[in-house]
């Protein structure tokens, strides 16, 4: 994860480098709520999955984006894409969820959660 926040600082990332460093504090703390299934909601590129599945009890890490979220490397796209109103799941599906800077590019962020209730047990 020293990747995720060790960047090399400069005029184009100095506006990121804070919200690197709060989301990782923010993921710490959430560690002891993860476990199970757990759904990553926006996943992009899954920067957070080795930290995650190495320092929490979830058995299994389900990213999901919407396919045209961003030009995903060759190795690297989402376990699941969805259309951004309902996703590809069964209800109580998952044991927890997370959604790490997306929520503000959802046209309708409100669909979104009830989405993730919806498939949250």
């Amino acid at each position: 994860m020293s990747e995720f926040i060790n960047v090399q600082i400069n005029k184009t990332n100095l506006d990121t480098y804070p919200v690197r460093t709060s989301i990782l504090k923010s993921l710490t703390y959430a560690l002891k709520g993860f476990k199970g299934e757990l759904l990553d909601v926006g996943c992009g590129k899954m920067p957070y999955r080795g930290f995650i599945m190495e320092n929490s009890q979830v058995e299994n890490y389900t990213g999901l984006d919407i396919e045209t979220a961003l030009v995903y490397d060759a190795g690297m796209k989402p376990d699941v894409t969805w259309d951004g109103v309902t996703m590809p799941f069964h209800p109580s599906r998952f044991d927890c969820a997370m959604a790490t800077e997306v929520l503000e590019h959802c046209p309708d962020p409100e669909t979104v959660l009830k989405e993730i209730y919806r498939v949250l047990k």
